[in-house]
């Protein structure tokens, strides 16, 4: 269900802004509000009968409902819609009338400043999201209620998190964002070192369509999922110089210190995540699937990152690998500067194994239960349709085989906004 809204122009609410709304019942239908604030209208649609119930709350919050009607339409109010009042008594014959599932919607909203653009955003309670204008470069900044109304206001394009948000939304597909997790961005490397020489990419947050209609079974149910929070990521698997120097060893099969390390049970890379956490003085752990996927697609919406159909410049797999792992780095990378998402090893996730859900997402950790844990991304010794950034795997955590390995997540440090405090999933849950 989708409802769209349209905004006549920046400044504060006032009762000369108009809303273009359509009908939530069959979306057929569109009509247009004064967006007065502490109004509420009632509209019936030409085609399905329904009635869109509209309410401005004082801060110029706009939420709209269905509502289920019984004993015929309204009685003839001289051609004007009935109030708030009217249309909610109507609403309370029905018996079975029931809320609206918010988590369900998303809303395409105009550019306050310019009206020429018009954006896709999800709709979850209590989030605030930001989009900067191509055609005026000005920032819509919206914000969900936590009784699901949506207030919507401009945000000066000088201000820091205006700022940072156009800075992020230059990388393909991040169209909505939290502004909340883009005021944490601002003043984050791009990159960043740690002492054993593993090099990590700013990833920002953003929105983006996990799954794939023509991937294989388990990842076909798609689901729009939201990325909250900035994180940093290794641009490479983590390689068997940099695993030695933290673990005292390298248990892998293909030996190299430039090759990624493998034979590593998903325990034994949680374990280096907290070992690594202490030598560096910052939180390091596994990327949850959403992050890896978010990240190995880099904007894009197919099967690879390069497009759907294998690209042997940019992945090792069984037909180009001579039946071994090699150094990391060697292939193309993906749109966002990251190497061997795609090919080399499988890599563990933080995530329990389990089925999608159509729901959509906001920062996903996976099932609380499962025997098995996560792998992306394919290896050395699968065929390429394994080898996509949509295909996913779970495997046995006790088991290190010489075909999985695994990358880091970096949490950065971030200050307390408002008694906020990022730090993503917990290390080895």
């Amino acid at each position: 269900m989708t409802q769209t809204l349209y905004a006549s122009a920046a400044g504060p609410v006032t009762d000369q802004h108009l809303w273009r709304a359509t009908c939530v019942g069959c979306g057929k239908t569109s009509f247009t509000l004064p967006l007065r604030p502490g109004t509420t209208h009632a509209v019936a649609c030409r085609s399905c009968a329904e009635v869109t119930l509209t309410r401005i709350d004082a801060n110029g919050g706009v939420q709209s409902a269905p509502i289920q009607r019984q004993g015929g339409p309204f009685p003839d109010l001289g051609g004007r819609p009935p109030t708030g009042e009217e249309a909610a008594a109507q609403g309370r014959r029905d018996p079975s009338a029931r809320p609206p599932d918010w988590s369900t919607l998303a809303f395409e909203v105009d550019c306050l400043t310019c009206g020429r653009s018009t954006f896709t955003v999800t709709y979850g309670k209590e989030l605030t999201h930001g989009v900067t204008c191509p055609a005026c470069k000005q920032v819509t900044c919206l914000k969900v209620l936590a009784d699901g109304s949506l207030a919507l206001l401009p945000l000066p394009a000088t201000s820091p998190a205006a700022k940072c948000l156009a800075e992020v939304l230059r990388m393909p597909g991040a169209s909505g964002v939290s502004l909340w997790g883009l005021a944490m961005t601002a003043g984050l490397e791009r990159e960043t070192v740690t002492s054993i020489g593993l090099r990590l990419r700013l990833i920002g947050p953003g929105v983006f369509r996990m799954g794939h209609e023509d991937a294989a079974e388990s990842a076909r149910v798609v689901h729009q999922v939201t990325i909250t929070r900035p994180f940093y990521i290794g641009v490479h698997p983590v390689t068997q110089e940099q695993f030695e120097k933290v673990m005292g060893g390298n248990p892998s099969r293909f030996k190299g210190a430039n090759r990624p390390v493998e034979q590593v049970a998903w325990a034994h890379a949680v374990e280096f995540c907290k070992f690594l956490s202490e030598r560096e003085g910052k939180t390091f752990r596994l990327p949850t699937e959403a992050e890896w996927e978010y990240a190995a697609r880099a904007g894009t919406t197919t099967l690879y990152p390069w497009g759907n159909e294998i690209d042997p410049d940019s992945c090792w797999y069984k037909d180009n690998s001579d039946g071994q792992t090699h150094d990391v780095g060697l292939k193309n990378p993906n749109g966002w500067g990251l190497y061997d998402m795609c090919g080399n090893v499988w890599e563990w996730c933080q995530d329990r194994y389990g089925e999608y859900t159509e729901e959509p997402a906001v920062d996903p950790v996976g099932p609380k239960t499962g025997e098995n844990r996560v792998i992306r991304g394919g290896s050395w010794n699968h065929f390429a349709a394994q080898c996509q950034a949509t295909h996913r795997n779970g495997s046995n955590p006790a088991k290190g085989l010489n075909f999985i390995g695994f990358r880091v997540v970096m949490v950065p440090a971030l200050p307390d906004i408002a008694g906020r405090r990022s730090s993503g999933p917990a290390v080895g849950t």
